[in-house]
């Protein structure tokens, strides 16, 4: 679905975000 589609990738945007604040 396009849905699914669409929240894994703000859930892997979140993550990524979460990822660079770490090493920052």
């Amino acid at each position: 679905e396009l849905v699914e589609l669409t929240e894994g990738l703000k859930s892997k945007n979140e993550a990524s975000e979460l990822y660079l604040s770490e090493i920052e």
